[in-house]
């Protein structure tokens, strides 16, 4: 990965989101449902090239991360439990926030 080092807080988020993508893809095989296979793969893909340092990822997972805060803010209004909304709706706006931060961006720049 040429000099570049990833910060320890990005490589525990970035293996998160791989973890969540993989348990995506096995609910979407496991159930038939396709939007959980369907964005698994997508989180996997983004994810594996975001660690790659791959720039079209960051900003590919901005995207994802900000239909995922949309998606959350339906599944609130459809009766999901407003606590757990509102902490994912957090999660994702700070992991945007420090992916946005100018020492992450420095990674991509070649």
């Amino acid at each position: 990965m040429d000099q570049k080092k990833w910060p320890v807080p990005a490589l525990v988020i970035i293996a998160w989101g791989l973890l969540v993508s993989v348990a995506g893809v096995v609910r979407g095989i496991m159930t038939p449902a396709l939007p959980d296979l369907l964005s698994g793969v997508i989180g996997l893909v983004i994810f594996y090239n975001f660690f790659k340092l791959k720039p079209w990822a960051r900003t590919g997972l901005i995207i994802l991360l900000s239909f995922n805060i949309f998606a959350l803010f339906v599944f609130m209004l459809v009766g999901v439990p407003l606590v757990y909304c509102l902490v994912s709706m957090l999660v994702c706006a700070g992991m945007i926030y420090y992916f946005s931060r100018p020492k992450i961006r420095e990674l991509f720049n070649k």
